[in-house]
């Protein structure tokens, strides 16, 4: 690291409404369920393979303290994107390693890109209603990038998280390194997961966590273009 920063000072975390800040955290559920869905084949054009995200499902399999409470989803091209939806409804914590697309001209067309098609924001925002939400982890590029004609609004994937019920999104800016996606994730859940069975993850622990992840990142001698992309949402 060659020069301080605000991360050497504070854990940064994001509102994407005052609501964030008004309402109490959900309790650790000790029953938390966890959906990891990835897509590391290559989906078409202009769409290349992801395979550092099979090593970010190794590394979340590595940490979670009991494997019943983990549902994986690896490529499901004879499903339709919608069909995850019952999925991450029923889950406290979801993670998808993917494609992420910013549509710029119509912002609800923004995507999670996945092998069954496009998981939109307008569709996340019509059926996603969660019983307990509590951390959405979008390890995919633009999932936080806003629309540049709107730049105080929150038309964003992890603003879209947050409004179906997740206090706590984990997203990105811009475009990121499939190489560095397996390390932060490793970081990331090393610090949620780090009291095993003896007690469910605490997403209020989830901004420091990202923390040490992005920290982690920067001291392996990343650009600076590389790590900055990575925030948190929420509480």
């Amino acid at each position: 690291m060659d020069s301080d920063c605000l991360s050497d000072y504070a854990v940064s975390s994001y509102c994407s409404s005052p609501q964030d800040l008004l309402s109490p955290p959900p309790e650790p559920n000790p029953d938390f369920k966890m959906l990891v869905a990835i897509e590391p084949e290559r989906l078409g054009p202009g769409v290349p393979s992801l395979p550092s995200t099979r090593e970010e499902l190794e590394k979340i399999e590595l940490h979670i303290p009991e494997a019943h409470r983990l549902v994986t989803r690896v490529g499901s091209a004879g499903s339709p994107a919608t069909s995850i939806l019952e999925d991450i409804n029923t889950a406290s914590i979801v993670h998808f390693g993917c494609h992420g697309m910013q549509d710029t001209s119509n912002p609800l067309a923004s995507c999670l890109l996945l092998s069954g098609g496009e998981l939109t924001m307008s569709s996340l925002i019509r059926n996603c209603r969660p019983s307990t939400a509590a951390l959405a982890y979008l390890s995919a590029c633009e999932t936080a990038m806003g629309d540049r004609q709107r730049p105080d609004e929150s038309l964003t994937l992890a603003a879209t998280m947050q409004f179906a019920g997740f206090r706590s999104v984990v997203a990105t800016m811009w475009s990121i390194h499939d190489q560095d996606a397996p390390i932060v994730a490793d970081a990331f859940y090393r610090h949620l997961f780090r009291h095993g069975k003896a007690s469910p993850p605490d997403i209020t622990d989830a901004a420091f966590g990202l923390h040490l992840a992005v920290k982690e990142l920067r001291e392996l001698g990343r650009p600076f273009h590389q790590w900055v992309p990575f925030v948190h949402h929420g509480i």
